[in-house]
């Protein structure tokens, strides 16, 4: 069966350590140096290189998951390099799969023997760019897909590790060092999700009083209304969340149009949140204008392409979706060569 490669696109930030509030990625003249993320995280992931983890890394806290080891999926970092502006690397993923012999080509001739592969997990490598900005806190990460298949929570969760043991390493008085954890929100461009929007079907609305504050951190609600909506409603619903998406509304404003559906009582509520729930192909999933499917695969070819043909084709698409749904500006300067 042949593999479809492509890759995903991302709106990445930074978080230092528990704050709540996204993080410069380049602070000027800090402590007589400008300081910048991109050499940050290329500094702390260097010393990972080659080196095969198995699973999630600890939590925040320090506290090791609840895993067998034996049993999860295991990631490598195979390479990272500062190119100008920006971060490349490659990682390589894969999980045990319940194999137990892997049979020989038939090119590789009679002699060639079964290898046992009962203890090994199969992997194969993706490759990955973050696109940091010449200005502006919002970078784009770009990770590679395959047949589906993109681990963007393992690379995601692995750097965050990798700062806290830097951090550990480098002490600043008496005390570990700072630490940063990214984070990854889906860009998707309104035409793909207009037509994943068509191909689901609308399970309920969900609306939510006193979901957040301000500063969009959670906080208790003071009760959550749910509908599943007639046909026309559903309809009607669709073509309200597709809207808000196209024109960048709040989750807060596309809250409010759908209360208006529900009727005077609803509609009267301050409310701060909504979202709705769709069955899609790739299982339940909530969607508002904050919260786009980590599903939109960017497909390249049924081979694997060159390295230039794959930076070249998430360059221009980066390049596109960023210019309209990003508050940076970026270089996105092909640099292979």
């Amino acid at each position: 069966m042949a593999n479809s490669y492509g890759y995903r696109l991302y709106k990445f930030e930074i978080y230092k350590g528990n704050a709540r509030k996204p993080h410069p990625m380049y602070i000027e003249n800090d402590k007589g140096v400008d300081w910048w993320y991109r050499e940050h995280l290329e500094v702390a992931a260097q010393p990972f290189v080659d080196r095969a983890v198995h699973g999630m890394p600890p939590l925040l806290n320090g506290n090791d998951r609840s895993q067998d080891l034996d049993e999860v999926p295991v990631f490598q970092l195979v390479s990272v390099a500062l190119r100008g502006t920006n971060l490349y690397g490659t990682i390589r993923h894969g999980r045990p799969g319940g194999y137990d012999l892997a049979l020989p080509k038939p090119s590789l001739g009679g002699e060639a023997t079964p290898i046992d592969i009962s203890d090994h997990s199969p992997t194969r490598e993706y490759r990955f760019v973050v696109y940091f900005p010449t200005v502006g806190d919002e970078a784009v990460l770009a990770v590679e897909a395959v047949s589906g298949a993109c681990p963007v929570r393992y690379l995601t969760n692995w750097a965050r590790r990798w700062s806290q043991l830097h951090g550990e390493d480098h002490p600043v008085d008496g005390a570990s060092g700072p630490w940063f954890k990214p984070t990854a929100h889906a860009l998707g461009d309104p035409r793909q999700m207009t037509q994943f929007i068509e191909k689901s079907t609308l399970l309920e609305v969900v609306l939510v009083a006193g979901g957040r504050g301000r500063s969009r951190l959670r906080r208790d609600e003071a009760f959550r209304v749910t509908s599943t909506l007639d046909v026309q409603g559903k309809e009607s619903a669709l073509r309200k969340l597709e809207g808000a998406i196209v024109a960048k509304k709040s989750d807060e404003e596309m809250a409010a149009e759908l209360a208006a559906m529900l009727g005077r009582e609803v509609a009267d509520i301050d409310l701060d949140d909504g979202w709705i729930v769709l069955d899609t192909e790739y299982g339940r999933q909530q969607v508002s204008p904050s919260r786009i499917p980590d599903v939109f695969t960017y497909p390249i070819a049924e081979q694997r392409p060159s390295d230039p043909t794959f930076h070249r084709e998430i360059a221009a698409k980066a390049a596109t979706l960023a210019s309209h749904q990003l508050n940076s500006t970026f270089d996105f300067t092909n640099t292979d060569e």
